[in-house]
């Protein structure tokens, strides 16, 4: 499953800057694991996710679900991450992504599958740290980088 883009100017300009990531993220990764540290993930999955949770306050609060994802996807995130917008009520937003620059990145690169599955894991705690600063949980049903044809995430407002 290979994805393609066909983007230009601003757009393009942030899908390289975020492919820019991905590669940088596959390269500590190998390198913590050639160094033997046992909890690499983790670490930068912690590290990641404070990221989000730092994107999260620099908007400000939101009212609801449907809020929260209009004020993270701006105009060229819909289009670099290939955004439907499945469902939305105050309290629960669905959203399809069949795009994703890091994917993307990794594709370009040939990584292994299992790597590109743990690749996207620990990547996608930035959109859990951001969310999960707001009343809000993220739940990924579906992963580009574990080979699914789309990332599925639903954002419920906690209980």
């Amino acid at each position: 499953m290979a994805i393609e883009y066909e983007l230009t100017g601003q757009p393009m300009a942030v899908m390289n800057a975020m492919a820019g990531r991905a590669e940088y993220l596959y390269h500590i990764l190998k390198v913590m694991d050639e160094a033997g540290i046992e909890n690499a993930d983790e670490i930068l999955k912690k590290a990641i996710y404070e990221v989000g949770k730092i994107r999260a306050k620099k908007i400000g609060d939101v009212k609801d679900a449907r809020e929260l994802w209009d004020k993270f996807l701006t105009a060229d995130l819909r289009q670099i991450f290939k955004v439907e917008w499945v469902r939305d009520t105050e309290d629960e937003v669905e959203l399809h992504f069949y795009g994703c620059p890091l994917v993307w990145c990794w594709e370009q690169m040939d990584t292994a599958p299992e790597m590109m599955e743990r690749l996207c894991n620990i990547a996608r705690q930035i959109e859990c740290g951001y969310v999960e600063s707001f009343p809000f949980g993220l739940e990924m049903k579906t992963q580009l980088g574990k080979g699914d044809d789309r990332c599925t995430l639903l954002v419920k407002k906690k209980k």
